[in-house]
């Protein structure tokens, strides 16, 4: 009898340690590289591997859980918002440099608000309106290119105000940043 109980004993402890292993073990897919990800991005056969390499890019990013330059898939994402030729990679590269919170990015946003493609201008600018944390209803879609260029300067404005130096000397972008800063290191 005593040799059944010791069996059941360790049959039941392995169970737990088990159940414990698959709860708790780190996760069990491998992130994939976000540079392996950036070439897919770029140089996929089809359009539709582009995007979704891309999208896949942006997940691993938001898995790394931190934001702007201490994220390893920024500069990836970067890469690939600067280099590609498809418009819907590029929005997808812009969208996920907005979910890190990436303010070292802000001068190709800038620059994305005169591209060809009207969906990369969009996203641009709804990318510097969430990021300078203003009100999109007061940046609505508009159609001509000095409406555009109206809105640009504006959110260039906003910008640099978002950058000087106030009475605390700080600025609102590093206090913002040292908050990014601290809530990676949680």
């Amino acid at each position: 009898m005593g040799q059944q109980l010791k069996i059941a004993a360790g049959v039941l402890l392995l169970a737990v340690v088990v159940c414990y292993a698959w709860w708790y073990w780190p996760a069990h897919e491998k992130l994939e590289s976000p540079e392996v990800l950036a070439r897919q991005a770029l140089s996929a056969a089809s359009l539709e591997d582009q995007e979704r390499a891309c999208a896949r890019l942006v997940v691993v990013a938001d898995t790394l859980h931190k934001s702007g330059p201490r994220n390893p898939a920024r500069e990836p994402l970067l890469q690939v918002f600067k280099e590609s030729k498809s418009p819907t990679v590029r929005v997808t590269a812009i969208r996920g440099l907005a979910s890190l919170w990436d303010y070292d990015s802000m001068e190709a946003m800038f620059e994305a608000l005169g591209d060809p493609s009207p969906e990369v201008r969009m996203a641009a600018k709804q990318t510097i309106v969430s990021l300078l944390c203003l009100d999109r209803r007061d940046f609505p879609p508009v159609s001509s290119a000095e409406e555009r260029q109206a809105q640009a300067q504006v959110l260039r404005a906003r910008w640099e105000d978002f950058r000087k130096t106030n009475k605390s000397g700080h600025s609102l972008l590093v206090d913002w940043q040292a908050d990014l800063a601290e809530r990676d290191s949680k």
